[in-house]
């Protein structure tokens, strides 16, 4: 049990804001990562490595697809620095208590 109350609520804050929001977008990018796996045969042929048709790598949907990774990705590693960041001061915090006793 956790004795210093200000760490008690640092810690309990890092969970409620950063953590649900690390899993939801982490389940967005996964899904939609699958997504473009799954429909990578269209634009690209794995076996011979080449590329299936310029039209349709040259698509907005194609773009759109590659687009939406790219930003999901960008928005995911922030929220991780973020959250990696807070979970180093929180460590900091227990040396500082720790090292006082």
């Amino acid at each position: 049990m956790i004795k210093n109350d200000e760490l008690k609520y640092t810690i309990m804050d890092l969970y409620m804001r950063s953590y649900k929001r690390l899993v939801y977008n982490g389940e967005i990018y996964d899904e939609r990562y699958d997504l473009v796996s799954w429909e990578r045969k269209k634009y690209f042929n794995k076996i011979i490595q080449s590329i299936n048709s310029w039209e349709q790598v040259i698509s907005k949907e194609f773009y759109s697809h590659v687009e939406f990774l790219y930003i999901q990705n960008e928005i995911y590693t922030r929220l991780a620095k973020t959250s990696l960041q807070e979970i180093q001061k929180v460590i900091e915090a227990i040396e500082i208590v720790e090292t006082s006793k």
